[in-house]
């Protein structure tokens, strides 16, 4: 019986050792974007036919994929992997020199296509492209040979660059995405009739005017439910504690001697008389009251009277929250729109609202203490001690 297993261990070595090769051929970084590629088809009333991929490229309903596929559809529709059918969507921008087209579906809280990187960098690697062009999703493997001009390629188009690579199976991959080994967004395939053996992408660093020209203000069209409130409606905050000004207008008081009042001008001087602040959210992964309710806890806020407001004509100041599509860097602008005057602008790199809001109020509260010329409370905690140990000695 011994011997039997000694003859056999080698042939076990071998499965356990081939099976580690397969799975290091794809990462886990790679197989964890399936969930954002879906599937477009075409309706014709009675039938739907599939006829390539998209990409979420933003949480409330934003698929891009190529003009080509739905150029003059008459009904669109998107599959989720899970088998989910939206119908109706919407072309709501296009980019005919790219081929490409987004498009908005009736969905919110999707899986967007993971954080970008520069392709430029993965020339001569190895990529991926994960598509779902009919029934299932699929994943391939190539090298990415070079990111160049569409004018260089017979068929490709011109004034775009493109990724250029081999081995794909064409057409039926259009719509798919490209990514990198580290699990980083490359690009959109949007190969077409007029190339022979060759495929191509649209870098995704350069479509992201496009996706950003679409307003997260308009409500995705036929709800089946009440109308929802835009994106940007202001969450429920208790003011309970809030004296609110009874209209939109920024505080001024006397300045030097005399009864003459004078606008405010310098940052500084905005701040000194701004009460009230509205805050407002340009991006599905960081809500309004996630940032109040962090900004609330800062003692800060309390010493300098500042409070929050519900209704945007009754605040002083602004702050508004967006985000860099396909990073984790969010930014953050206070600003005073009656004025016309920024106070401070910043930026933070977190996951998501509901973990780095504690972070972005952190950096949101060292900026204002840099415009009002404040020392930070670990440098007057610094101070303090140190005057403490020079009055001990």
């Amino acid at each position: 019986m011994l011997h039997r297993f000694i003859k056999i261990l080698p042939v076990l070595v071998l499965a356990i050792v081939s099976a580690k090769v397969i799975t290091a051929q794809m990462p886990i970084a790679v197989e964890a974007s399936v969930d954002s590629v879906v599937t477009i088809l075409l309706a014709d009333g009675i039938n739907s036919n599939a006829i390539g991929s998209g990409l979420v490229v933003r949480a409330d309903g934003l698929i891009l994929t190529a003009n080509s596929l739905v150029k003059d559809a008459r009904e669109i529709q998107v599959r989720l992997r899970n088998g989910e059918i939206f119908d109706h969507a919407e072309i709501v921008a296009t980019d005919e020199r790219r081929n490409l087209a987004v498009l908005r579906i009736n969905a919110a809280g999707l899986r967007v296509i993971p954080n970008g990187t520069v392709e430029e960098a993965a020339v001569g690697s190895r990529i991926f492209v994960v598509a779902n062009p009919t029934n299932g999703v699929s994943i391939k493997t190539t090298v990415l040979n070079s990111v160049q001009l569409a004018d260089n390629i017979p068929g490709a188009g011109n004034g775009y660059r493109v990724l250029q690579f081999k081995g794909l199976d064409g057409d039926k991959r259009i719509g798919g995405l490209v990514i990198d080994e580290g699990g980083h967004s490359l690009g959109i395939i949007n190969t077409n009739d007029s190339l022979s053996g060759q495929d191509i992408a649209v870098p995704l660093s350069s479509v992201l005017g496009l996706i950003r020209s679409v307003s997260q203000k308009i409500a995705p069209p036929n709800y089946a439910t009440t109308s929802p409130s835009p994106i940007n409606a202001p969450y429920p905050i208790p003011q309970s504690s809030v004296q609110m000004p009874q209209r939109g207008v920024t505080p001024l008081t006397p300045k030097g001697p005399g009864s003459t009042i004078i606008k405010p001008i310098t940052p500084k001087e905005i701040l000194a008389v701004s009460k009230t602040i509205y805050v407002v959210s340009d991006t599905v992964f960081v809500k309004p009251d996630q940032i109040v309710n962090a900004l609330n806890k800062k003692e800060e806020m309390n010493g300098w009277g500042l409070s929050f407001v519900q209704e945007r004509d009754l605040a002083d100041l602004i702050l508004e929250i967006d985000h860099l599509l396909f990073t984790y860097k969010f930014t953050f602008k206070l600003y005073s729109e009656r004025l016309g005057s920024i106070i401070t602008t910043g930026e933070v790199i977190i996951f998501d609202g509901n973990l780095g809001a504690p972070h972005m109020a952190d950096r949101i509260i060292e900026k204002i203490q840099n415009v009002r010329g404040e020392e930070k409370k670990e440098e007057k905690k610094e101070k303090k001690a140190k005057k403490k140990d020079d009055d001990d000695n």
